[in-house]
């Protein structure tokens, strides 16, 4: 069980915010949202990169490799070494 005033990453949406679980919750419900609450993060920069991360691996975008072929795939499946280029064909 959480403790509801410890701090962390509340993911609401394409949003994060860095407040307490509680707060998370009470967000989430007044936007209609379900709240996705981690701890592990001490600031709001922390919280933004870690949804640069979440957003970025479900995005489609130009793998291209070092030959410079581009193949259409997610970050996630994007060869270490390659080129991404978030919303590119």
């Amino acid at each position: 069980q959480v403790n509801i005033c410890k701090k962390g990453c509340c993911f609401l949406g394409s949003n994060t915010l860095f407040i307490s679980d509680g707060e998370c919750r009470i967000k989430a419900e007044e936007l209609g949202l379900t709240p996705d609450f981690r701890l592990g993060f001490s600031n709001d920069a922390q919280c933004q990169d870690e949804l640069k991360k979440i957003i970025g691996i479900e995005e489609k975008g130009c793998c291209v490799s070092l030959d410079g072929d581009c193949q259409y795939v997610t970050q996630e499946n994007c060869e270490e070494g390659n080129e991404f280029r978030r919303n590119e064909l």
